[in-house]
């Protein structure tokens, strides 16, 4: 999946999850490459999703994104637990890991890094 513009479904981490599925098309890349651990190379697959501004619109490094628009609620009772959500959704969601805001231009945007 590379540089498709879709909805994303958000999952914010307050006290409990709040679902959201944004009003703007998104882009969404997943790009796999080698990292070196403790135990010599792996795989590791993250993702960077391109928000246009919305004011007001904020999210933090633990927050989950989905792509595609999805009707599930995160509530901690299985089958509504975050894990099987990742499970369900597999490549189709990440963790967010880093948040960086661009507003210079005519084109602001959040860049969200995530894994």
């Amino acid at each position: 999946m590379r540089g498709c513009c879709e909805r994303i479904t958000v999952w914010r981490r307050n006290k409990s999850f709040e679902r959201e599925v944004l009003p703007v098309l998104c882009s969404w890349r997943r790009k796999s490459g080698r990292t070196l651990d403790g135990t010599g190379f792996s795989e590791r697959s993250t993702v960077t999703v391109i928000i246009p501004y919305m004011p007001g619109f904020i999210l933090a490094p633990g927050d989950l994104l989905a792509l595609g628009e999805h009707e599930r609620e995160i509530t901690g009772v299985k089958p509504y637990r975050e894990r099987d959500i990742k499970a369900e959704l597999g490549e189709n969601i990440t963790v967010v890991q880093r948040v960086s805001y661009n507003l210079q231009g005519r084109a602001g945007h959040l860049s969200i890094e995530g894994v």
